[in-house]
């Protein structure tokens, strides 16, 4: 699955879904990779969740430090809300970055929402 497009993304950068696992992202910079992430030269971003049936749980969104602050959890979130609005799923926000910070600045999204955990 690709994402949308980003200034702050290469044009290589694609959203993989991992079925039932994850949504992952990895980082390239002109074709040389920034820095080891369980596999040599390869740093991955990515938002993890669990699955029963059409019900799914955000529960934790990693970027590596050589990845933060470029908008790349906005990515991962936005292809993962995307996949939940395209497949009629619903979706439980444990992860703090997806519901006090993605999901206010995308409402639209709120509609696929059963419960959103807050920091707040």
């Amino acid at each position: 699955m690709s994402s949308s497009s980003s200034s702050s993304s290469s044009s290589q950068d694609k959203v993989v879904h991992n079925k039932d696992k994850n949504f992952s992202l990895t980082l390239e910079n002109g074709g040389i990779c920034l820095i080891l992430f369980y596999e040599y030269d390869i740093d991955v971003a990515h938002l993890d969740y669990k699955r029963q049936e059409n019900e799914f749980d955000f529960y934790h969104t990693f970027v590596p430090t050589s990845g933060r602050g470029k908008g790349i959890a906005e990515i991962l979130a936005g292809s993962a809300m995307n996949f939940i609005k395209d497949t009629d799923s619903r979706v439980i926000l444990s992860c703090s970055y997806l519901s006090d910070r993605w999901l206010p600045k995308n409402p639209a999204f709120t509609r696929y929402v059963i419960k959103a955990f807050t920091k707040r």
